[in-house]
């Protein structure tokens, strides 16, 4: 199913006229169930410096193989900074 342009902006308009209920609604609702918002808990700093502790090594480890990787994906694309670049 496929929402219409119609529908959008009949939604737009519900949460522009209802915001601070929504936004009061939704903070109610995550503060009640905790376990469906548990990813928050994996975003922690220390989350974060342990991932990128692992991925520094895994690189590390198998740079020769990804960066030969990296090499083939961007011959196989040629222009593909260069077009992607000046959209920024």
């Amino acid at each position: 199913m496929t929402t219409t342009e119609h529908d959008r902006a009949r939604m737009r308009a519900y949460y522009r006229a209802n915001r601070e209920k929504m936004l009061a609604y939704n903070k109610a609702y995550r503060k009640a169930h905790p376990e469906k918002f548990a990813y928050k808990a994996a975003t922690s700093t220390e989350m974060k410096l342990k991932r990128s502790a692992y991925y520094r090594k895994y690189y590390a480890k198998h740079r020769e193989k990804l960066r030969a990787y990296h090499n083939a994906w961007i011959a196989a694309r040629p222009g593909y900074y260069k077009r992607y670049r000046n959209k920024t």
